[in-house]
């Protein structure tokens, strides 16, 4: 019969077994949270970094559109002051914006009147009945404003292509010719 003593530890038996299992996982749960903490900031890190990357590539993308946009606008404003549309020479104009579609400058010129209706587009042949424009609601605006004028995507009415329109008004003396 074993007695324990008073202030004294009891005693307890440990097989080395477990004594090896309880001292491994004693040491091992500090460096597993200290890994957890490491994986967890390495990856806010690193989607910190993918996120600044992709504004850094959205701002490019934005930069390069609206370069795009300005360049087709100047062509376009440079287009709207041919001595042609003053003499209302169709022909000559419509050769000169297929110079322009030739050049890359743009895919298509379409000429219309204040109400929407197709004078020429640089895809048809010169003279084909064409149809009034499908949403006159820009060109609405542009008698309001001094262009451009810019609508969303929308499908083009001709080919039924996506198409960003990009309308300038095309005037003389103040008035729409």
């Amino acid at each position: 019969m074993e007695y324990a003593l008073a202030g004294t530890m009891p005693r307890y038996d440990f097989s080395i077994k477990f004594a090896l299992v309880l001292l491994v996982t004693i040491c091992m749960v500090p460096a597993s949270l200290i890994a957890v903490v490491l994986l967890s900031f390495d990856y806010s890190r690193a989607r910190e970094a993918r996120i600044e990357s992709s504004v850094t590539t959205a701002r490019a993308i934005a930069y390069s559109v609206d370069k795009e946009f300005a360049n087709t606008e100047a062509s376009l404003r440079a287009l709207a002051t041919s001595p042609s549309l003053t003499r209302r020479d169709l022909p000559s104009f419509y050769q000169q914006a297929q110079d322009i579609q030739r050049a890359g400058l743009v895919q298509k010129l379409v000429l219309s009147d204040a109400i929407g209706r197709q004078l020429f587009n640089s895809r048809r042949p010169l003279g084909e009945r064409l149809p009034s424009v499908a949403d006159s609601t820009h060109l609405r605006l542009l008698t309001d404003t001094d262009g451009p004028v810019i609508t969303p995507l929308q499908n083009d009415a001709m080919s039924g292509a996506p198409v960003i329109v990009i309308s300038i008004p095309v005037r003389r003396a103040g008035q729409h010719i």
